[in-house]
């Protein structure tokens, strides 16, 4: 496959400042006159020589190409002080080149092997480090036993390195020399993944996953420094004639570390954030209900909270958490008036409540020197109707 494609904007620009107090510099240009072309290309070859052997490989081209003027623009500093310097405004340009290998052997029926191998590079302009390259080896097992439970392990390597990283001549925004960006950076990344599937009756299906990924990395001096994550879960459906029921709940661990620096050399401070997300979905739906109508319904929620503690030369503290929940209930009903049309009503519902200290109270000239856009956490009910109607012919 080969697509292109084209993004513009010419949306006009706003002022530099809203302040009637300073001075009125005027813009370059009236618009970005942002242009970008994109280029894809994808190509993907398969073959079986042998009935348990079978091999693929797909190749994966992507260009991205800013078009768009890089003009010199003047600033203002928290809508008060006219910044010293000026600033170009930078295009960047990517190019991605994607191999990927995959061998699957069935020694039998009930088990087969995949071994896998990509490589990734990018190609980058205006930043720290202009090629990253990305090699990931992966193995996969599946198999049944005797139609009543089956079973899938995962494990990955993966490493990303690349060109030297040299950061950039900004004297507006200068940036520490040991500071590594954690998507150019040098990363070293393991993961397995598990689940089972346990098919004691024909109606039923209860199966458990658990997955952890770890990434390090240990060239970072200032940066982000590792992280991990893990997740578990349980999920479970039934059906039988025309009714069906399903449920699942699973939980999310991701851990992260940091280090910094107030003086803009060695690492003097350190922070670690730990994110917990926990969701669960319950719901059953019934075809022809009394002869008359199909009816489903519904209900998830999630739960999410943010922690973050950071030790600044040996004194330790911490932020008030992040936290956030959600509920979501959904009822919906179709009735067939005819073999091929159908109407429905449905109804939905749903409540998000969340606590952000960067955000709550915080007003658009809380901050003296400093105006905010006002924005708050998100709280919210929502309630909807809506009617359909289907027709096929």
């Amino acid at each position: 496959s080969l697509s292109s494609g084209e993004m513009t904007q010419d949306a006009s620009l706003l002022a530099y400042t809203a302040n009637p107090g300073l001075p009125v510099t005027p813009l370059p240009a009236g618009s970005a006159d942002a242009q970008v072309q994109t280029t894809q290309v994808n190509l993907r070859v398969t073959s079986s020589p042998w009935r348990r052997l079978s091999f693929e490989g797909e190749w994966r081209y992507q260009d991205h190409d800013n078009r768009t003027p890089q003009r010199v623009f003047d600033y203002v500093i928290t809508d008060t002080v006219p910044a010293p310097v000026s600033r170009r405004a930078t295009a960047f340009d990517y190019r991605r080149d994607e191999l990927k290998l995959r061998a699957e052997y069935r020694p039998w029926r009930a088990l087969s092997m995949d071994l896998g191998l990509s490589t990734r590079e990018v190609e980058r302009s205006q930043q720290e480090r202009g090629t990253t390259t990305t090699d990931k080896l992966w193995f996969e097992l599946r198999t049944r036993v005797r139609g009543v439970a089956a079973f899938k392990a995962e494990a990955l390597a993966e490493q990303r390195d690349g060109s030297e990283y040299l950061p950039l001549d900004d004297a507006a925004a200068p940036q520490n020399p040991l500071m590594r960006k954690y998507n150019l950076a040098d990363r070293d990344r393991s993961g397995v993944r598990f689940r089972a599937s346990l098919l004691a009756i024909p109606q039923a299906d209860l199966a458990f996953e658990y997955a952890l990924t770890d990434d390090d990395y240990d060239q970072s001096r200032v940066g982000l420094t590792g992280s991990r994550s893990r997740v578990v879960g349980v999920d479970a459906a039934y059906a039988t004639g025309g009714f069906s029921a399903w449920a699942s709940v699973s939980e999310e661990n991701v851990r992260t570390e940091q280090n910094n620096s107030q003086t803009f050399g060695a690492p003097d401070w350190s922070a670690t954030t730990q994110d917990r997300f926990t969701s669960a979905v319950l719901g059953f739906s019934h075809q022809q209900l009394f002869d008359l109508f199909d009816l489903e319904l519904e209900y998830s929620y999630s739960r999410s909270r943010g922690r973050i503690n950071n030790d600044t030369s040996g004194l330790q503290a911490s932020f008030p958490d992040l936290r956030q929940q959600r509920s979501t209930f959904r009822l919906g009903a179709k009735w067939p008036i005819r073999e091929n049309l159908s109407l429905g009503i449905d109804y939905f519902f749903e409540e998000l409540d969340s606590d952000d200290w960067a955000l709550d109270g915080v007003g658009p000239d809380t901050v003296p020197t400093l105006l905010a856009l006002g924005a708050q956490a998100w709280n919210y009910r929502s309630n909807v109707i809506y009617f359909s109607a289907t027709f096929r012919q």
